[in-house]
């Protein structure tokens, strides 16, 4: 797998296993097919040159923790939980409890949409967000310290209702 620098992975495929290509080192763009669901637990982590994941995480239903860790050259703005072509919304859950999602990865924006209900621990912890958009359905937002990463320019937060704002440490913003 060292050597791969661009992989089209198959129509029909549903779901990419924990760590499928993880220390993929080589590995610069990731094509998936419209039908996979469900990314597993660090399944691209310590990818460090992967640039560009087609067609993003908007039709998630399943994001193992740790995803894109260390994806120093991920630059790309990520969209979850969003409405698919059909406008069905898709409700995203984040598995696992380690989080680190994003985690020293090149992530700048990421957008987190209303098929998401829950944001998990140490979702923001050591990422590289500048701008971070909460969609209209997120409700809790469990104790996560955002100092560890760089300054964040940009917090939105979209929703109605009551939030629950746990414990964050927003000195740095």
């Amino acid at each position: 797998w060292t050597g791969l620098r661009v992989i089209s992975l198959p129509a029909g495929l549903t779901t990419i296993a924990d760590t499928a290509f993880y220390s993929c080192s080589a590995l610069t763009v990731i094509e998936l097919p419209e039908t996979v669901v469900s990314i597993g637990t660090e399944a691209f982590r310590s990818c460090s040159n992967l640039a560009h994941i087609e067609p993003g995480f908007a039709k998630l239903t399943s994001i193992g923790h740790g995803i894109c860790h260390d994806c120093t050259a991920l630059a790309d703005e990520i969209w979850i939980g969003y409405a698919t072509n059909d406008d069905k919304m898709v409700e995203t859950e984040f598995t696992g409890n380690a989080g680190y999602y994003f985690a020293s990865s090149g992530v700048k924006d990421i957008h987190i949409g209303p098929g998401v209900m829950s944001i998990p621990n140490n979702f923001l912890v050591q990422t590289a967000f500048k701008s971070v958009e909460y969609g209209c359905n997120v409700s809790a937002f469990p104790g996560t310290d955002v100092s560890t990463g760089p300054s964040m320019t940009n917090l939105v937060l979209r929703y109605t209702g009551d939030i629950e704002l746990i414990s964050y440490n927003l000195n740095q913003m």
